[in-house]
């Protein structure tokens, strides 16, 4: 969340692009899997667990526009066969 959609070039940033596949998700797509990490702070990051990318919305502060995105987690479960959703 509160991150930029669009590069200071004017690409896709990374939470534009979850933007994105969330957008997708919303309009009947299967949801994307992504990895979460929260900055901890300067080098150290927490593995937060996996979420499915299922709603994202715009909002707007000190007049720039951020990416907010909703997930969902689940769980991998071990079927003997390795590791699946």
């Amino acid at each position: 969340m509160d991150q930029p959609e669009f590069t200071p070039g004017g690409q896709l940033s990374e939470s534009g692009k979850f933007h994105r596949a969330a957008q997708a998700c919303r309009d009947g797509a299967q949801p994307e899997r992504v990895r979460v990490y929260e900055k901890i702070r300067q080098g150290i990051w927490s593995y937060n667990g996996v979420f499915h990318l299922v709603d994202s919305w715009l909002a707007q502060s000190n007049l720039r526009k951020f990416v907010r995105i909703e997930g969902d987690p689940f769980r991998l479960a071990d079927d003997g066969k390795g590791w699946r959703a």
